[in-house]
């Protein structure tokens, strides 16, 4: 749904933080538009948990050295969200395994983020609300680096061709595009 509400601003109380978490949101919509596009509607309707999220980090991470996000203020911020979704991250694993309790994990976050305990705790409720989506984020954003860094070049190019996918899941769109490429090369 490209046209959809964005969510609600993060809790706080600094420009850059809602520049970085604007750009991910406009990434987001962005791959929700491309997404649209899919003429087979299980490819429209279906979308594999994170990569929404996922795409919108990858995205404020390959971009973050250009003049979009070349202020110290917004590379600390970038840096600061990317924090806590690692964070989110493994704290989802360590859920999920079953290596850490709540309030464990509540006081390893706090430790790690220097957050206050209602907030560290917010973020271990958000993240145990949906189960194995903060760690599928983080996986999806590392395939959508990986991919850039195996293809190189500049990274608003390599975003651009890859929303070209129409919005599919990492391992899908490099195979739709590879296709593509490979029958663009075969003499008719």
């Amino acid at each position: 749904m490209p046209d959809a509400e964005p969510g609600p601003a993060p809790a706080v109380e600094d420009r850059a933080t809602l520049a970085v978490w604007a750009m991910r949101a406009r990434a987001r919509a962005m791959f929700e538009a491309a997404r649209a596009q899919q003429e087979r509607p299980v490819r429209r309707l279906l979308v594999a948990p994170g990569v929404r999220r996922g795409w919108s980090r990858a995205v404020v991470a390959l971009l973050r050295h250009t003049t979009l996000l070349d202020a110290p203020e917004h590379l600390l911020a970038a840096a600061w969200l990317a924090l806590l979704d690692a964070v989110a991250a493994e704290t989802d694993l360590l859920l999920a395994a079953r290596m850490a309790t709540p309030e464990e994990l509540v006081a390893r976050t706090a430790e790690i983020t220097h957050l206050d305990e209602e907030r560290a705790r917010a973020l271990v409720v958000m993240v145990a609300e949906e189960p194995l989506a903060a760690l599928a984020a983080g996986l999806s954003h590392e395939g959508w680096v990986a991919w850039h860094a195996d293809e190189g070049g500049e990274p608003a190019t390599f975003l651009h061709r890859a929303l070209e996918a129409g919005g599919l899941a990492v391992p899908l769109a490099r195979w739709v595009l590879t296709a593509d490429d490979e029958l663009d090369e075969v003499p008719v």
